[in-house]
């Protein structure tokens, strides 16, 4: 109720500042109470404040000791829908866990008896397992497979002490909970559990076992152990495989298949590079390929049921967590700044996420509140006793900013108290920084830091952290063998020492610069800002149990990041958990990240998605294929990469236990709008995919190329004619660098350099165009008379020349060459690359946010980690990057929450016949799946990444159209090619279907008598079994265990026998089991080989033929063969019919009108740079928008004259405002007034 009367009242005003042309109080922090303002407040009348009483006192004055939310205050505003005997079953295990649960008296029972307990069972709020009793939220958040078959042997105790219905209500729980089955059953591939064929789980038979294939491949031979033992599913699938037919391998051979791939072995001097790439490339792929038709087609019934359950149970089995049903508790202060303290819904269910996981990432987006988020988590961790001091590791510039927010400061303009998260709690800070002499006395390190105080650290500070010899003794073995992905069992003591000392010299445990033991000052818990600088901790993945390097995608190492997963896991296995990270970004699409920061706070609860290692997580989650890729210097090449990521639904309820992840749009963050030039598309809110605007609506950025770019493009298509078929893929895929250079200057591509300044943005129509739009953007500000907003030009390539470019925008378009910020000396036009120091960066940066800098020109080091946002207007992205989550990354610089203006732009400008015009459309093409792995939908188990397709880039950069034309005539030919093939090899099965169902009689009889021959043998074993001692060479007692196996056998042969009808799938498993017998091994039984092996192969030519052909063409195996016949010859006339006309005159008209269209996609009528700039300039009017005049959600782009008018006074009214808003906000909030 108070809340909906401050908001009625806060609505009121808006209208107010609104009819006054003041904009909103949207995203404004209110002034400190000053002097005029508590006068006006004492003016108030006090008959206003009717009606709103009961919401406490609060005074100005200065030394008032703030207020602070008691716990009670907190229970009830932020544990809403929680019941009380939820809350008490809570307190319950935790005091039984051993936590003190500090102030939540009120719902603790003590030591509660068993009619106590059995209500809470009753009720839904503790749960029965194996003698203990848990709460709702801890019981369902496990292995649901493990929790039911442990609910089914507590059955009888829970039905017997707590009633039928609480046991129901057990059921029900877990139920809700489980994870959807993925089954290798599904129809839809894309919904199927992704098992690599070189898995452990493939080749383990402790994992699966595969005793049988589908009755429909007898003629398979699996190993004689499979019957009875079982073998891999590697196994099964090599036999399965090596029975294909050629027309189901496209590039590679099965041989290559096995032995390269499943196999792993080395290649040899005679498989030459062309062969070895052609392998490397497309055995993984294929072989992968016939492994998912393997298990969904081969497998017998019973084994895929089996295989469905063991796969769920162990990677699909944990459950999410249920945080909505955790309570939290904690006392802080009642005022944050300068306005009342509100936990978002969003921040509140961080909070429960982190006392239900212990450990995790708070990955929230900028303005969604990680900060407080991990202030009250903390809050809420010290409170109940988890923690007593805990750590605060924090990057050197929001040092000042976490502890001014923890714990408040003195305004020095006005003397008044602003209040933090925890002011008036009664915890202390400890404010070390970097832990230097001047910063903390070294007195004060000789001993534990005092309970109740929080340590903040700087990055540098944390660095200077040690660890003691009794800490490294007690866990660095263990965690030197984590950190370096070995097997702990196979290393000698040797091995041991040098992956130790090498981890010691890695982290700084002998480090001269640590001045403190962290183990020493009491640590007890571990928050970490800006987390992703942490992320590095594994630099690659350690080779499988063969010794062979199955995946080859690499990435950094970072000795700060693996100090910080070292002290991260001495925290968790001292203290449970208590490891807190926090990040916007916590990782790219580099699985390694993803790995790392799993890691650094749930290594061993991967462990319950059956990942104990790296190795596990890439064979579980990753498919890795080697493609052409471009690099980040903007160069091609052939590697390893992420081609997608397998059993996404599994993977992504790992990173969602372990990471709450909010994006700004949900917890409505309001951000500028932001328009993307060239804008050719739109988004359809309904299927979120892009749609063509019409050509009226089009905005675009294209750009003719100079006479000496066009010659040089020319010069690119040509080059990969000179080359081999083999080598022309690597020419093409160069090719498109090249191109990219060309289109940004043709000095790049020629590696050369101009004269003057002058000289390089003439040549190039791409820097032309952003110059001339950055000089339209100034102007139009100095004639308003206002400040010059902010631009970005981003350019990953030819740093050696961005120095020309700020020449140019200095004399040419008058910017200033010096400019004093914070007592140094800047340009108004500064270069941000990977060289410039991160002090003079950070510089850079604070003086581009104050409007000091106006242009700042970066290369991929601006990508992420640097705020550019609040006078941000335009960012040029002149060399597009391939990877659409860099390009996302890129443009949020400017378009994020805190930016002063409504309209942000996003500008691409692309040159005519250029590579450039390919990429775009690519990054359009692929954008939508930049957040897919945060994306929770029923979409399928599989996330494609994708790569760069050489054939694509082919039609993109080729200009011969009749090479175009032979390139799709070739393709089609092969296809048709194939499918005659296979009609010829179903003709041939035909043919042979009498000879077949002849050769099938005749066996069938002769191994129809082998049963009766197994019995009488087996009988007379069990009636005699002293006369065959000598044949097994054991003693007498010895024979009576071989009677009891014989006896088995003797059962399975009369089952048989009795069976009607009796079916060959069923004569052919028992002689199966009777070869893989000792009694056959022993000369007791003989198994038939020569019969049995010709019955197996008509068996299953019969039933291939059913299969492939007479199913397939939907006949039965009693339709007339000759018909079946008549129809294939007549599919095979047609299919070679095809294959002439393609290479028709007609079909060579028609494919060269399709790839004509095609290139029409990719043309563009491009400008002058002067000409195209003026439609950006069209736009400059939304430059009078600020953001708090914007419809964010609409984002409509207005007209130009309807814009806002220069208002040189309107500074100096909304201060009026905003101090009347603070009046009016205090009026309603704080009542009375002393």
């Amino acid at each position: 109720l108070r809340r909906e009367q401050a908001l009625k009242l806060a609505e009121e005003f808006e209208k107010n500042l609104k009819s006054r042309g003041l904009g909103s109080l949207q995203g404004q922090h209110l002034p400190p109470l000053d002097t005029a303002t508590y006068t006006l407040l004492k003016s108030i009348p006090s008959g206003s404040l009717s009606g709103l009483s009961g919401l406490g006192r609060i005074s100005p004055k200065k030394g008032t000791k703030p207020q602070v939310l008691s716990f009670e205050e907190v229970d009830a505003l932020y544990n809403a829908g929680i019941t009380l005997e939820e809350k008490q079953a809570w307190v319950y295990y935790q005091k039984n866990k051993g936590e003190k649960m500090t102030g939540w008296d009120k719902y603790d029972t003590g030591k509660p008896s068993p009619q106590k307990l059995k209500e809470l069972v009753e009720k839904g709020a503790l749960f029965y397992l194996n003698g203990a009793l848990l709460p709702y939220p801890i019981y369902t958040y496990a292995n649901i497979y493990d929790r039911l078959l442990d609910l089914e042997k507590d059955s009888k105790a829970i039905v017997k002490n707590y009633g039928k219905e609480a046991y129901e209500l057990h059921v029900k729980a877990l139920e809700e909970v489980k994870p959807k089955q993925i089954s290798v059953r599904a129809p839809d591939s894309s919904d199927r559990p992704v098992i690599l064929a070189i898995s452990g789980f493939a080749t383990d038979t402790d994992s699966f076992k595969v005793h049988a294939l589908d009755e429909a491949l007898v003629d398979i031979e699996l190993p004689t152990e499979a019957a009875s033992e079982g073998v891999s599913l590697q196994t099964a699938f090599s036999a399965w495989m090596r029975r294909l037919p050629e027309s189901d391998f496209e590039n590679v051979t099965p041989y290559e298949i096995q032995h390269f791939y499943l196999e792993a072995k080395r290649f040899t001097k005679e498989n030459t590079e062309e062969a070895r790439e052609l392998i490397e490339q497309y055995a993984p792929k294929e072989g992968e390929a016939l492994f998912s038709r393997f298990l969904y087609e081969a497998l017998s019934d019973e084994d895929k049921v089996k295989l469905d359950f063991t796969w769920n149970r162990q990677y699909n089995g944990q459950s999410s967590v249920q945080y909505q049903r955790i309570p939290v508790g904690f006392t802080c202060s009642a005022l944050f700044k300068t306005a009342p303290l509100s936990i978002t819904p969003i921040q509140r269910e961080g909070i429960a996420f982190m006392t239900a996981v212990g450990s995790g990432i708070i990955a929230y987006d900028v303005g969604v509140g990680k900060t407080m988020t991990a202030i009250i988590n903390i809050a809420n961790a010290l409170y109940s006793g988890k923690c007593k001091r805990p750590l605060i590791v924090v990057p050197n510039p929001t040092y000042n900013k976490w502890v001014k927010e923890l714990f408040g400061y003195t305004d020095t303009a006005t003397g008044q108290f602003i209040a933090g998260v925890l002011s008036g709690t009664g915890y202390t800070v400890n404010a070390w920084y970097n832990l230097n002499a001047q910063s903390v006395n070294p007195a004060v390190l000789k001993k534990k830091v005092a309970e109740n105080s929080i340590t903040v650290l700087t990055y540098e500070g944390f660095m200077r952290l040690g660890f003691s010899q009794k800490l490294m003794d007690g866990l660095f073995d263990e965690l030197s063998h984590i950190l370096m992905q070995s097997d702990e069992g196979k290393k000698t003591k040797r091995d041991t020492a040098k992956l130790t000392l090498s981890l010691e010299e890695l982290v700084g445990g002998s480090n001269k610069q640590t001045v403190v033991n962290v183990d020493d000052l009491g640590f007890d818990f571990v928050c970490v800002d800006e987390a992703h600088n942490y992320k590095n901790v594994f630099a690659y993945v350690p080779p499988d149990e063969k010794g062979s390097k199955r995946f080859k995608i690499d990435g950094g190492l970072s000795a700060r990041a693996q100090k910080m997963f070292f002290i991260n896991n001495y925290i968790q296995r001292t203290y449970g958990a208590n490891v807190m990270m926090l990040t916007a970004t916590p990782f790219t699409n580099n699985p390694l990240e993803i790995y790392s920061m799993l890691a650094m706070v749930g290594y061993d609860n991967m462990k319950k998605y059956g990942v104990t290692n790296l190795y596990d997580f890439m064979e579980t989650f990753i498919h890795q294929s080697f493609e052409f890729t471009m690099t980040y210097q903007g160069d091609i090449e052939k590697k390893h990469v992420v081609k997608s990521f397998n059993n996404r639904l599994v993977l992504q309820r790992l990173i969602y236990n372990h990471i709450s992840y909010k994006t700004g749009e949900e917890a409505g963050v309001k951000r500028p709008c932001k328009i993307n030039l060239p804008r050719t598309t739109k988004t359809d809110p309904k299927t979120g995919l892009a749609v063509k605007l019409p050509p009226d609506e089009q905005l675009v950025t294209y750009l003719q190329m100079t006479e000496e770019q066009y010659i040089n493009q020319a010069n690119i298509n040509a080059y990969p004619d000179n080359f081999t078929r083999f080598e022309k893929i690597k020419a093409i895929m160069r090719c498109l660098g090249w191109s990219l250079d060309n289109a940004l200057s043709p000095f790049l591509y020629t590696k050369t350099y101009p004269a003057t300044p002058q000289d390089f943005i003439d040549s190039s129509p791409k820097i032309k165009y952003t110059v001339e739009c950055i000089r339209s953007v100034k102007e139009w500000h100095e004639k308003r008379g206002e400040p010059v907003s902010g631009q970005v030009i981003y350019l990953n390539r030819g740093k050696d020349y961005f120095q020309y470019i700020v020449d140019y925008l200095i004399d040419n378009v008058g910017f200033k060459r010096s400019v004093t910020y914070k007592k140094a000396t800047l340009c108004e036009v500064e270069v941000l690359t990977s060289e410039v120091s991160q002090t003079r960066r950070e510089l850079i940066k604070d003086a581009f946010l104050e409007g000091i800098v106006k242009v700042v020109i970066g290369t991929a080091s601006i990508r992420e980690g640097i705020d550019l946002q609040r006078k941000g207007t335009v960012l040029y992205n002149c060399y597009p990057d391939w990877n659409p989550t860099d390009a996302k990354q890129l443009e949020g610089r400017i378009w994020r929450q805190g930016n002063e203006y409504g309209y942000v732009r996003v500008v691409m400008p692309l040159v005519q016949d250029s590579m450039d015009v390919f990429v775009f459309q690519k990054l359009e093409e692929k954008t939508h799946r930049i957040n897919d792995i945060w994306y929770r939908s029923d979409r399928g188990n599989v996330l494609d990444v994708d790569s760069l397709d050489t054939e694509e880039v082919k039609f993109a950069l080729y200009t011969n159209i009749d090479e175009l034309v032979k390139i799709v005539r070739e393709r089609e030919l092969t296809d048709v090619h194939k499918k005659i093939q296979v009609i010829k090899s179903q003709i041939q099965t035909v043919d042979n279907i009498e000879t077949d169902r002849a050769g099938l009689i005749q066996f069938r009889a002769e191994c129809q008598k082998y049963p009766d021959m197994w019995l009488n043998a087996l009988t007379d074993l069990v009636r005699n079994p002293s006369d065959y001692t000598y044949s097994f060479q054991t003693t007498r007692e010895g024979m009576l265990k071989v009677a009891e196996k014989a006896t088995e056998l003797i059962k399975e042969i009369q089952t048989y026998k009795t069976s009607l009808p009796q079916e060959d799938k069923a004569l052919i498993a028992l002689q199966r089991k009777i070869a893989a017998s000792v009694f056959t091994l022993r000369r007791i039984t003989d198994r038939g080989y020569t019969e049995f092996a010709r019955y197996k192969a008509y068996t299953g030519a019969i039933a291939k033929a059913q299969r492939t052909v007479f199913e397939a063409k939907g006949y039965s195996m009693d339709t007339d063969f000759e018909a079946v016949k008549n129809q294939l010859v007549t599919e095979q006339n047609q299919a070679e019919e095809v294959y002439a006309g393609i290479l028709s005159k007609e079909n060579t008209e028609r494919i060269t009108q399709e790839i004509l269209l095609k290139k029409e996609k990719l043309k563009i009528s491009g400008r002058v740079a002067t000409h195209a700039a003026e439609d950006f300039k069209s736009l400059n009017h939304l430059l009078a928008y600020s953001f708090n005049q914007v419809d964010n959600g609409s984002c409509i782009i207005p007209s130009p004259g309807t814009e806002p008018k220069a208002d040189p006074d309107r500074e100096r009214r909304k201060r009026r405002a905003l101090a009347e808003a603070a009046a009016l906000e205090l009026e309603f909030i704080f009542l009375k007034l002393a």
